[in-house]
């Protein structure tokens, strides 16, 4: 909400609370993005590589459910292309 605009746009040198538009914008958005992820840690779920971390991921990024049962749908959708692993294990991906 608002106190992310705030705070991501102190972090990043832009009032994003009073130009909250301009996080539409691929730069910006992309800035952002990666504050937000940074400062929730996110790497260390992502790295665990399991559908519980997926799913503490999401929560962290959008403070509920909604939409679940599709953004899981994508993840297997997304490994599957990448040549990762399936089920709710750790992904691990094959490099070729």
């Amino acid at each position: 909400g608002r106190a992310n605009y705030r705070e991501a746009g102190r972090a990043l040198g832009i009032d994003l609370e009073a130009n909250p538009q301009i996080v539409a914008t691929p730069a910006v958005g992309f800035r952002t993005s990666v504050w937000f992820w940074t400062k929730h840690n996110l790497n260390a779920l992502a790295d665990a590589g399991t559908l519980d971390a997926f799913r503490q991921i999401t929560r962290k990024i959008n403070g509920g459910t909604n939409g679940q049962a599709d953004r899981e749908n994508y993840w297997a959708k997304a490994k599957s292309a990448l040549g990762c692993g399936s089920g709710t294990g750790v992904v691990s991906c094959t490099a070729e």
